[in-house]
Formats: structure tokens, sequence, C-alpha cells
């Protein structure tokens, strides 16, 4: 049986993740939906952000992964969340840290393990890109979740 969401808008995660953070993390961090890192700016002024972005699929391509000769298939959606603090070279590192760590628990606990409405299956963590510090100031956490097509 089929995600009904996903074959209306493959995307259709990215909102839904969005709004769980919101009310986890509260209004006034900003939550922001992204197509590639390119858009990750360091011109930004915030202090900091939270970037949702489709990372990509994985199939299972065994026969136990499709159905109705093909029609039907397992993918499993993988999403990056990110964390950008700005200033991160004139920020203490061990305050940075606390400051990222803090906020990187309370998003993996936001999305880890929840079911979005109208999904059978929940987020688990997943690989991703690694931190980078010095250009970007970009914590990711990456999580995926399995839905059929």
């Amino acid at each position: 049986m089929s995600t009904v969401a996903i074959l209306e808008n493959y995307l259709f995660l990215q909102p839904l993740i969005e709004q769980r953070l919101r009310a986890v993390l509260g209004a006034e961090l900003p939550i922001e939906g992204i197509e590639e890192l390119a858009q990750v700016g360091e011109t930004d002024q915030r202090p900091k952000v939270v970037y949702v972005m489709w990372a990509g699929d994985a199939f299972d391509d065994s026969d136990a992964g499709r159905a109705q000769r093909g029609a039907s298939q397992m993918v499993r959606q993988r999403w990056m969340v990110a964390l950008r603090i700005r200033n991160v070279s004139q920020v203490d590192k061990a305050a940075r840290h606390k400051e990222a760590g803090s906020l990187l628990s309370q998003i993996h606990k936001a999305i880890a393990g929840w079911s979005p409405e109208g999904v059978s299956r929940a987020f688990v963590r997943s690989g991703n890109l690694a931190p980078n510090y010095t250009k970007t100031s970009l914590y990711p956490l990456g999580f995926a979740i399995q839905l059929t097509l």
C-alpha cells in the first residue's frame, strides 16, 4: 500500500518536518527549507538558523522491495536537518559546542522516532554530512524514513 501523500507531492515531508521543529524548538529560532547547501550563505546575519533539506533516496532493489511488478516500491527518503550558528570563529569553542549540542539534542528528539501524520513508519537517524565549523558553521543531522511508492 502506497503512502498516499508521496503520490501527490514527492517532497510532502519537508513542511511537516519544519512544522515539527517549530513546535519543539520554538518560534524564535528560524527554520527554513532549502534545496541545496549552496543556499546556506555566509552573509546571513541571523545568529542561528535550522535548515531542512531533502537529501535523496535509497531504494530496496530486491524483489522484497517491490510489488505489483515494480509499480509499487519501498523507498527510504533521506532528510538533512542542519543547525547553522553564525560567527563561529568569534565565539568561545566550549560555549559554541554547548549551545549547538543542546539544540542538536532537541532536533534529534523531535525527529527520530516521529511518525508524521499519514505515514506508518517513523524517522530514524541516518548518515549525513560532516560538520563544517569554518565556512558555514553547519551542524548537520541526517534522518531517513521508509515510504512506499
